[in-house]
């Protein structure tokens, strides 16, 4: 497989792509993350088969700050305006975290662009806020002038004994911390709501949520999930990041995911 790095649509992308593709995987990151959380998953022989595309959003990774600061819902139009220029067949899009977020607005906002969707770990209810909470239950400025450093400081102490943490921590060195505060207010609001789970449900497309247990999504999102009856993968023994924590386990689910058809 053929790994490239290139710019385009003012975003940084890392892909990796056979010479005869069967179908795009396109990722998106979570706060404060970069396509970096996906590097070993796309090298995965599993998925040799795939283009695989994972952008850095706007003000994370190795995409630049900017002025413009980035709502979820601007994410989701700007990655979908992006898809919808290129020529690509059967994408599935698998988001992480806020990625799960902005992916599900992509899918409601852009349905004619994208086939399937596996939503890991994204936002459903105010329990999933752990660092977001912690970012938005400050003002900005006292998250940019102490906040920031503190909670990446915990990260960094975490990851001593969490290999997922100590990537995280990696990233959250070149996120912008407006960008950041911004986005944990959005997914803070959005949790609050409560209606993620039954707008997953109602997307009509292939879809797919894949929860990290005991140390994943809380346990109130999970009976959402299962009220609104959305088709759920609980993996064990892992939290946040499965698909770092249990990669085996998340390359089976997807595998046989992405081989039932589009």
């Amino acid at each position: 497989m053929h790994e490239r790095h290139f710019i385009d649509h003012a975003m940084i992308f890392r892909e990796i792509s056979p010479e005869l593709a069967s179908g795009v995987i396109f990722y998106i990151h979570g706060l404060g993350e970069s396509s970096l959380c996906f590097q070993k998953l796309m090298s995965n022989q599993a998925f040799s088969d795939y283009r695989q595309i994972a952008p850095d959003l706007p003000g994370y990774g190795r995409t630049p700050w900017m002025d413009q600061k980035f709502s979820v819902f601007d994410y989701a139009d700007h990655v979908g305006k992006w898809l919808s220029k290129c020529t690509f067949t059967n994408i599935v899009v698998i988001g992480h975290s806020m990625g799960g977020v902005i992916g599900q607005i992509l899918c409601e906002r852009y349905p004619e662009t994208v086939n399937a969707f596996i939503n890991v770990e994204g936002n459903i209810s105010i329990g999933d806020c752990a660092y977001s909470g912690i970012a938005a239950s400050q003002s900005i400025d006292a998250f940019i002038s102490d906040g920031f450093d503190a909670l990446r400081q915990t990260c960094y102490e975490q990851g001593n004994h969490d290999l997922a943490l100590r990537g995280y921590y990696t990233s959250l060195r070149f996120a912008d911390p407006r960008q950041f505060y911004k986005n944990s207010v959005d997914l803070v609001g959005v949790s609050r709501e409560q209606t993620m789970a039954k707008r997953f449900s109602e997307l009509r497309l292939r879809k797919r949520y894949i929860a990290g247990s005991p140390n994943g999504i809380c346990r109130q999102s999970l009976n959402l999930l299962d009220h609104s009856e959305c088709p759920v993968s609980i993996i064990e023994d892992s939290g946040h990041w499965p698909f770092l924590d249990q990669e085996k386990r998340f390359i089976e689910i997807v595998k046989i995911f992405l081989d039932s058809g589009f």
